[in-house]
């Protein structure tokens, strides 16, 4: 059998049949994706025994990606779960990048209670409104958040 490859001093370079078996059946297999893709078959590069994170990873990075080409990278994605309830017709939620580094912080607060109150809204369908704020404290010690629920009087009128 021949056991160097390399050719010595003028002599051929010899394969012994082991060898030559081995190095067609390689580039056979290396052929074959390309095979199936030119008769129009998919390949699927994703292995099977890849788990949720990895197949999450390899996703957003796909299509973190994409949001460089959309609209100069302008955008973020907020991606939901397909079997939520709430966003199921719009599993994906493009939001401007610019927007909300721009935003100063008092607006910033005032979106963040908005939503509180829209929250509270939802998860008291009865209540009349929700009332609420900010109130900062003396000598810029902080400041409380507060939201209050109001319901309807037993007589019908608001509280």
């Amino acid at each position: 059998m021949q056991k160097n490859l390399t050719p010595i001093g003028g002599e051929g370079a010899s394969l012994s049949r082991r060898t030559f078996i081995t190095a067609a059946t390689a580039s056979t297999a290396a052929t074959l994706p390309a095979v199936a893709l030119a008769a129009g078959e998919e390949v699927s590069h994703q292995p099977l025994s890849e788990l949720p994170i990895e197949r999450f990873d390899r996703h957003a990075g796909e299509l973190s990606d994409v949001l460089n080409d959309y609209l100069d990278g302008r955008f973020y994605a907020c991606i939901y779960p397909s079997a939520n309830d709430l966003f199921h017709h719009y599993p994906v939620i493009l939001k401007e990048i610019a927007a909300e580094r721009e935003l100063p912080l008092e607006q910033q607060l005032d979106a963040c209670i908005a939503r509180l109150r829209s929250i509270l809204l939802r998860l008291h369908p009865g209540c009349d409104d929700v009332y609420g704020g900010y109130h900062a404290h003396r000598k810029g010690s902080g400041g409380t958040v507060f939201l209050d629920v109001s319901w309807p009087s037993a007589e019908g009128g608001a509280a």
